[in-house]
């Protein structure tokens, strides 16, 4: 019984320090913690599915470039019903001296994932606050969706 006790203290006497190294973890805008930051992501069309899609999020504090932070891009689609689905995970990209990102699907729009009773909608660019960037802690943010007007996505294609 003691034994049990004993182990149980253990772990309600470490809880306050799991909880405490969590909220070293979180940069929220207005938090004090970190500089606010904001991603912009730009409207996309492609008349032909061949045609290169690029995605493009830029990531500014206070007005500046960002280098260096990943953004993380999201595509959203509608179903056969036009009910909006959750976003898709594209991937992320490094910020270049400009704080601009690119993800670029060469082969079009048929590279996008979206199965043919799908209509592509629009994406979204994500700055999950990398820890620092050069001895800055910089806020996490998102851009509005951005619109994305492509003929045809994956399955939905002609091949």
């Amino acid at each position: 019984m003691r034994r049990v006790t004993t182990v149980g203290f253990g772990l309600w006497a470490m809880a306050p320090l799991v909880l405490v190294a969590g909220a070293g973890c979180v940069n929220i805008p207005g938090s004090g913690g970190c500089v606010s930051t904001e991603v912009e992501a730009a409207a996309v069309a492609t008349g032909d599915p061949t045609e290169p899609v690029v995605l493009t999020g830029r990531l500014t504090a206070d007005g500046e470039p960002v280098e260096g932070s990943e953004l993380e891009f999201f595509l959203f689609r509608t179903d056969e019903n036009g009910e909006l689905q959750n976003g898709t995970t594209l991937g992320e990209v490094e910020t270049d001296s400009d704080g601009r990102a690119e993800r670029v699907f060469e082969g079009g729009s048929r590279d996008l994932p979206a199965f043919s009773t799908e209509t592509v909608a629009s994406y979204r660019v994500e700055y999950s606050s990398d820890s620092n960037v050069d001895g800055v802690e910089y806020c996490a943010s998102s851009s509005e969706q951005a619109a994305l007007d492509v003929p045809c996505a994956g399955f939905g294609c002609e091949w």
